[in-house]
């Protein structure tokens, strides 16, 4: 077409007037989660004349819409097919009895999404005029092999759920085509992979609370998140943020247009203990006799969590509940059989997170993490949390991991040189696992341990060794090196578990070592 480029305006718009489709570029559900909305971009306007139009808008534009659904790799719903394509359907079993074949291929059904009537020509316009009419038509969704795909259908509104097959008979999923006559549509098998996990859990003491036990995690064979929209999976990610204890952490991508991190990764609000990792046995621990409103911090001697620690005796944290210059390696908090409420200045790691941070896209370092306000030097900042797993599991999931030149193991090898766990964050964790390596970093983790003659499993603290300015990135070395102009000078000595191979370091530090691993 001919017309001029503009920027459409109150004053230059024609609610009456045609324009022509060039693309859909993106798409989300509107804010009650009942309407796909589509952003279409049109011939010969710019990008800031982009709008958010409903399918009844987009009258006249299979062939855009095809090609949209074409480039998310998504089945074209029904109302998209062509006549030979819908000719082309499988019958699907209306109603059967409870034999074992039907229950197989409809027990776990793709939910269906039910379409309306609509005309169509050939040309590429749309009459872009304001709808008022409720539009029906629901987002077609792929099947759930993820517990949090389940979720999906909650938090994005979808009312559209697969039906369960009892063993009486098999429900249906009716299908509403243009043609009532039109062959239905089979229903897919849904992939057993990843389904729910069956948990192990151990008997627990009385005076213990309830470990549970998960199965050894797998690495997923397949993306189960591949035809969720960008939008789907930017805002799948967030609201896992918002789900996590503490103050608010948000999400930010300033450089591209990748959505979010993978969300193959799981948060957890505390380690993920695996088969063959055994808990601590409450009958080896013990507690404090301070007082209930918390230990006397000018008074180490007073307090029993103190008593593996070497003279003199001290704690850890000042009264601002930060980390003294003089604390060592390894930090003694109070535990659930002492005394002292959770109140006590011994017991800061515990209480949680208390600084607001943001998941931010770096320039060339992929997903970072910083903070959002001042954070004091000796600062609590988070834990180093995943999986569990035996030092058998850790090596061969090495080997693995050696291929990308890259891991997210940490051996608890603290009080011994051959560990018997290792944490893995590859898959489930914390906000943590997205912090950056840097050779001058402004956190260092330190061993927090609370059960007292049980030192397997412990602690991994994360605290700011200098005072960090708001939005500044948050990093700590992967090498377990720091510089020594710290005010917290100790280091602990526990790296990352790392491979043989080198990989080039872009932390930017004035004093960078030019590679990753030590």
């Amino acid at each position: 077409m001919g017309a001029r480029k503009r920027v459409r305006t109150a004053e230059t718009w024609d609610p009456e007037e045609e324009f022509e489709v060039e693309k859909i570029v993106d798409e989300k559900l509107d804010p009650k989660g009942n309407v796909m909305l589509y952003r279409v971009r049109w011939l010969n306007y710019s990008s800031r004349s982009d709008t958010w139009e409903p399918p009844s808008n987009l009258v006249g534009c299979t062939a855009v819409l095809r090609d949209w659904h074409k480039k998310q790799k998504r089945p074209l719903p029904a109302e998209l097919l062509t006549p030979e394509e819908r000719q082309n359907i499988p019958k699907v079993v209306k109603k059967t009895s409870s034999s074992p074949s039907a229950r197989t291929s409809l027990g776990n059904s793709t939910p269906v999404a039910r379409t309306s009537k609509g005309k169509q020509d050939s040309r590429g316009t749309s009459s872009r005029r304001s709808s008022t009419n409720k539009h029906k038509q629901k987002s077609k969704r792929g099947h759930d092999t993820n517990d949090d795909q389940e979720d999906l259908y909650s938090f994005f509104g979808s009312t559209k759920r697969p039906r369960k097959t009892s063993a009486e008979a098999t429900e249906i999923i009716e299908i509403d085509v243009e043609d009532d006559n039109a062959p239905d549509t089979e229903i897919p098998k849904a992939d057993d992979e990843n389904t729910k996990e069956d948990l192990i859990v151990k008997p627990p003491s009385p005076l213990q609370k309830q470990f549970i036990i998960y199965p050894v995690s797998r690495p997923p064979t397949r993306d189960a998140y591949a035809h969720f929209s960008n939008y789907e999976k930017r805002e799948l990610f967030r609201d896992r943020l918002r789900q996590l204890r503490g103050p608010e952490i948000t999400l930010v991508n300033e450089v591209d247009d990748e959505p979010c991190p993978s969300l193959d990764f799981q948060f957890i609000s505390e380690y993920r203990l695996t088969e063959g990792v055994i808990p601590p046995d409450p009958n080896f621990q013990s507690g404090c006799n301070c007082p209930s409103e918390g230990c006397n911090l000018l008074e180490p001697n007073s307090c029993q969590c103190l008593e593996d620690m070497d003279d003199p005796r001290s704690f850890a944290y000042d009264e601002h509940g930060r980390l003294r210059p003089d604390s060592g390696n390894v930090i003694y908090e109070c535990n659930d059989f002492c005394s002292c409420s959770m109140d006590c200045p011994n017991r800061v790691v515990q209480r949680g997170r208390v600084l607001p941070l943001e998941v931010f896209k770096t320039k060339d370092k992929g997903w970072g993490v910083r903070t959002i306000r001042t954070v004091k030097a000796g600062t609590f900042v988070t834990c180093y949390l995943g999986e569990v797993i035996s030092s058998h599991e850790a090596a061969e999931r090495d080997k693995n991991y050696e291929k990308d030149g890259i891991t997210y193991l940490f051996d608890l090898d603290m009080f011994d040189d051959a560990s018997e766990y290792t944490v893995d964050a590859q898959r489930y964790g914390d906000v943590s696992r997205f912090f950056n390596h840097s050779c001058s970093p402004n956190l260092a983790i330190y061993s927090v341990v609370r059960n007292r003659g049980v030192r397997t499993i412990y602690d991994l603290a994360m605290f700011s060794i200098k005072d960090i300015n708001p939005m500044e990135e948050l990093t700590f070395d992967y090498a377990g090196i720091r510089e020594q102009v710290s005010p917290v000078p100790k280091e602990p000595k526990q790296p990352i578990r790392h491979g043989k191979a080198y990989r080039k370091c872009r932390c930017g530090a004035p004093n960078c070592r030019g590679w990753l691993f030590s």
